[in-house]
């Protein structure tokens, strides 16, 4: 009953809409002698298209129910078929009761089929285009719908919104409003079939619709270019065998793609058909110029741009080169043709650089990605104007208000949904919407685990499809496409010139996808090239067989360009064994689709109209035979396998398959394997809801309800730039951590803009080089370095001697002795490897105090006492000299008379010069084999009476390098003394949590200092707890205070967080890891 109710459906959407355009060709002359079947077909279907849209999007405007316009509709569709059934019942009956008057009632629907000496060739080109249907069909419905992940996540849960609230604003799905920012018209269409059936499997009727009318409008394109019913037959059956084409519909059927090529490829046939009328009424000078053909061409071809910008917001781009075709008709102004077609385009490039251009400091590549893409923008910009120029032939389309208001209105009408939603939302389309919160629930309301298991997969079909098909077209398409192109630029026919420009304008759309430079194999955007190259090559094919038949160099070149392909077919694929290098650096892995899958692929049915043609001279009779036997078994062996592959698919059907299950064993694909695995790995493995951090993995948040943050998006990225991009692997992983991010999930084999990444982030980078070790990573704390040979662990004991003030480890006195708060003479601190730091004071005299840190001498401290009031000036030379892996120095300006630290001016080794308000636990590393040597000018301004201060850093040449300013020091001002109240102190920052450096301990106080997560307890000499810091809101600083009942001796436990990241499970084609965190 269900699919029952899906077919009404599909008829009440496109049948009346035929039926009505038919009555009005029969009482209209003119049209009815121009108008063929497949004509009335595409303008019946898409004017009834467009009165469905266009009442849903008013009564959304008007604030009325859209289901209150669905049930009207369907009524009126309804009442259009009955009066239709019920004419062709009564001429039935007229024809049966009176014979002989039969003839005046005889209906209008006739198809008069006509066998021509070229049936018995083509009609096993036609019998294969069919099994490629049925195939794509299968394959579609057999498909688990998940891979269709944007439909899942967006489209389909729009159309369930409208269902259940009657809008298309009060979406409940998510947030209010969001929905009625997007196009609506492929939403509408998955509601109005989910309006008359529940069943899952519904909604997957509407790509095999789009993909029939998609072949019809393509025939018929094909067919108006090259004046050749066989034209148009061949670009069907060229759209058919792509394997982008077939990519797209099988796995990504549901998305916006299907029924914009419908759409688009109407409204460049509708602006074709205006140059052919446009020409031959210059060269007809009696024929109207204002006749009902002209204006019934004007119309549909606005109505068909109209649903195109209403479908995706690319057809809003690429409309602007059909209205930019238009103005050249009007105005002949033929340079005006790309200003129109282009300005839209460079704005929507100049949209899409806005969210990178935060990346561009950062990733050395974005900047290539964007010069790349604004240079080949630049480019075709040039070739488009020149063709716009040079090669138009200059004809003139004489309109009439009326008939421009044709073109107008219906894009009018287009526009009003994007002028509502600017008016109510303040933007005119929002295309990706916040799907985080989509449930599992909500997701098998779609019957989003529908699926059967093929036993011939999607690919290996589309490998073996590949590995014929890519030589034969070798052979074939490129020279039909460059014969194309040769034979257009010399002929100067506007309609091939127009078709040339949109191939640039298509390229220009792929150019514009983020990964275009470096990795141009997704099959959704190669997809765009597909209908120019093969109506250009269709062109190229027929064009030049029909001018140069007896062309005996072009005859011999093209048949050996073909046998040589056809030979080298054989030798690679039946003989693999033996070439299994030479397939290995071909790459004919047959994985992914690439550019050559447009660029190369042709089939060998187009031999079929060569020979027709008799474009092989007498010498060539032979081949010619041994080309047509080639062609045959070609035909024969792939329909035998596409038979085979879909008896396999009924078979699966007939064995009901559970749809309540997805594993890895129940969908055989070598596409999807990947995120099935790893799903089911989740559902039983992961019971945390800690955030997982992955690359090109973003269907698995459907499936599993999981957070994923996905660093395909640039949005995403820039999140976590920050943390990716730290040097310090500790910082990073642990930032990570405290996001909630626990997994990393990565592919075995990054592609290029992942190497990228890997390149600039020394997280990922590290996991892809110790790939090959059990244990990917483990990054301990680095706590801090006294001496080279002695580095605190966790779970040390140490001891604080209180009376004595002095560092004892085990009843053994170390080499760190801190003196009492207020006198820092004979404070000893040891620097670990090479680092010096010189001072100079030029104010008050020559003097200077050398700190050398060569980790086996003490370095010293130089302080500088204010004086109780008054405003303060300083001014010191600094000489810095680092080696690698030294500690940072610099100078630290304290509060007077407390700890509380005010400013850091540090030095590090990559020669960088920070003024920073103080933040504990940042630290830097230093990378690279070499040292600086720089002297730096400080100067500190200190306003007594407005209690400000100032901190400028200048390096040697006298440029400021940075610098903070009014920093408020008026509390400090009670507090200062003359009796050794420390402002400035130099000394050495260790790196890593620097323990030591942040363990103040004076008078009866101890102070810490640490990252989130470190650890004190304090322990009596018994062993007994006295205080820990899960006594007190830690935030990186603690302060204990000790009682005069303390004794004199303690320990001090310290906790040091350590965090590693570590595998966790390694798939197929993936790898998960896991961060860590221990105490």
């Amino acid at each position: 009953m269900n699919l029952i109710l899906v077919m009404v459906s599909l008829l009440l959407m496109n049948v009346p809409g035929i039926v009505l355009f038919h009555k009005f060709k029969t009482r209209n002359s003119t049209l009815s002698g121009y108008l063929s079947i497949n004509r009335e077909l595409i303008f019946g279907i898409l004017v009834w298209h467009y009165i469905f849209v266009m009442g849903s999007i008013m009564f959304d405007i008007a604030r009325f129910s859209v289901l209150l316009w669905f049930n009207i509709f369907g009524v009126l569709s309804g009442g259009i078929l009955l009066w239709e059934l019920f004419s062709i019942f009564r001429i039935w009956s007229w024809s049966t009761f009176r014979a002989k008057d039969s003839t005046r009632y005889t209906h209008s629907w006739t198809i008069n089929l006509r066998f021509s000496q070229e049936a018995f060739f083509y009609g096993m080109v036609v019998v294969f285009g069919l099994l490629l249907i049925v195939y794509i069909a299968l394959g579609s419905f057999f498909q688990p719908i998940l891979t269709n992940w944007d439909a899942v996540a967006v489209y389909l849960p729009v159309a369930k919104s409208i269902l259940l609230t009657g809008s298309m604003r009060g979406d409940t799905l998510y947030a209010p409003g969001d929905m009625a920012k997007m196009p609506p018209l492929v939403p509408l269409m998955y509601a109005w079939i989910m309006f008359w059936s529940s069943s899952t499997i519904a909604v997957r009727f509407i790509s095999i619709t789009y993909l029939l009318l998609d072949v019809l409008i393509i025939y018929e394109t094909g067919k108006l270019l090259v004046k050749n019913r066989y034209g148009g037959m061949v670009a069907s059956i060229l759209y058919l065998a792509m394997p982008s084409t077939q990519y797209l519909f099988i796995k990504e059927g549901l998305y916006l793609e299907p029924a914009l090529t419908f759409y688009l490829m109407a409204s460049i046939y509708g602006t074709l058909l205006l140059f052919r009328t446009a020409d031959a009424c210059n060269k007809n000078k009696e024929e109207s110029k204002h006749s009902n053909l002209m204006q019934m061409i004007i119309l549909f071809t606005a109505i068909s741009l109209g649903l195109s910008a209403l479908t995706k917001e690319m057809g809003i781009v690429l409309g602007f080169l059909i209205v930019g075709a238009f103005t050249m008709l009007i105005t002949r102004t033929r340079w005006l043709f790309t200003l129109v077609a282009y300005f839209p385009l460079i704005a929507y490039y100049l949209l899409y650089a806005k969210p990178l251009l935060p990346l561009m400091e950062e990733f050395s590549n974005v900047r290539i990605l964007l010069i790349v893409k604004f240079s080949i923008l630049i480019m075709f910009l040039i070739i488009s104007f020149t063709l716009s120029i040079l090669s138009f032939r200059k004809i003139h389309l004489r309109v009439r208000f009326n008939e421009i208001a044709l073109l107008l209105i219906p894009l009018l009408f287009s526009s009003l949904y994007y002028i509502n939603n600017f008016v109510s939302f303040g933007v005119i389309t929002s295309h990706y919407l916040d799907v985080e919160d989509v449930s599992q629930k909500m997701l098998e309301s779609y019957g989003l685990v529908y699926h059967y298991n093929p036993t011939v997969s999607i690919g290996s079909y589309c490998a073996f499809d590949k590995a014929f098909l890519s030589f034969f077209g070798g052979g074939m398409i490129l020279p039909a496409l460059l014969l194309g192109l040769f034979k257009t630029f010399k002929e100067k026919e506007n309609e091939m010139i127009f078709i040339s420009l949109y191939l640039i304008f298509s390229l220009c759309i792929w150019s514009l996808y983020f990964q275009c430079p470096y990795k141009g194999q997704d099959y959704r955007f190669l997809y765009y090239l597909n209908l120019p190259m093969l109506l250009l090559s269709v062109y190229g094919i027929f064009a030049t067989f029909n001018k140069y038949p007896a062309d005996r160099i072009t005859n011999a070149l093209v048949t050996a360009i073909v046998v040589a392909i056809n030979l080298a077919a054989v030798w690679f694929l039946f003989i693999n064994g033996l070439v299994a290098p030479t397939m290995t650096l071909l790459d004919l892995s047959f994985r992914e689709p690439s550019i050559t899958d447009v660029a190369v692929l042709a089939i060998p049915w187009l031999l079929f109209d060569s020979i027709k043609e008799k474009i092989f001279s007498r010498p060539y009779r032979k081949i010619k035979k041994i080309l047509l036997i080639v062609c045959f078994l070609f035909l024969i062996m792939m329909s035998s396998y596409l038979i085979g592959s879909q008896i396999s698919f009924v078979k699966n059907w007939l064995n009901k398959v559970d749809p309540n299950e997805i594993n890895a064993a129940n969908v055989i694909s070598p596409y999807y394997d990947a995120w099935i695995e790893v799903a089911d790995y989740y559902k039983t493995e992961i019971t945390d809801n800690y955030t997982t951090l992955s690359y090109g993995m973003e269907v698995l948040r459907y499936f599993i309800n999981k957070p994923f943050l996905n660093i395909q998006y640039k949005d995403i990225l820039i999140k976590v730039a920050p943390d990716l991009l730290d040097n310090n692997l500790t910082n990073s992983i642990r930032n990570l951590y405290e996001k909630k991010v626990k997994y990393i999930l990565l592919p075995k084999n990054p592609d290029d803009i992942l190497k990228y990444y890997a390149q600039r982030s020394p997280l990922l980078g590290s996991l892809y080089t110790g790939y090959n070790r059990d244990l990917f990573l483990s990054y301990n704390f680095t706590t801090f370095v006294i001496e080279d040979n002695m580095t605190p662990y966790p779970g040390k004991v140490y001891s604080v001697d209180i009376k004595n003030k002095r560092i004892v480890e085990n009843n053994q006195s170390i080499s760190y002795y801190h003196d009492s708060f207020d006198s820092l003479k004979g404070w000893n601190i040891y620097g670990s490897n090479r680092t010096s730091l010189e001072i100079y004071d030029y104010i008050d005299g020559p003097f200077s105090i050398r700190i050398n840190g060569t980790g086996n001498s003490p370095s010293g401290i130089y302080k500088y006492i204010l004086p109780p009031s008054g405003n303060f000036y300083l001014s010191v030379w600094v000489k810095v000299e680092a080696e690698p892996t030294a500690d940072e120095i610099g100078l630290y300006f304290y509060t007077p008379g407390s700890d509380t630290l005010r400013l850091v001016v540090a030095f590090d080794g990559d020669s960088h010069i920070e003024v920073r308000n103080y933040v504990q636990g940042e630290n830097r590393k230093f990378i690279g084999n070499y040292s600086f040597y720089e002297w730096y000018n400080i100067c500190v301004d200190f306003n007594d009476q407005e209690g400000k201060a100032s901190v400028w850093v200048f390096n040697s040449q006298g440029r400021l390098i940075s610098s903070i300013k009014n920093l408020n020091v008026s509390n400090d001002r009670a507090s200062r003394t003359s009796n050794g109240k420390l402002l400035i102190y130099s000394g050495i920052k260790f790196i890593g949590s620097s323990l030591w450096d942040n363990l103040t301990v004076y008078e009866k106080k101890i102070l810490f200092y640490g990252i989130p997560g470190f650890r004190v307890s304090i322990l009596d000499a018994e062993g007994n707890l006295l205080l820990n810091n899960a006594d007190y809101n830690w935030s990186g600083k603690m302060e204990l205070n000790l009682t005069d009942q303390m004794p004199t001796s303690c320990k001090i436990m310290v906790y040091i967080p350590t965090y590693t990241v570590q595998i966790k499970k390694e798939f197929t084609t993936y790898i998960l890891f896991e961060i860590n965190k221990t105490t």
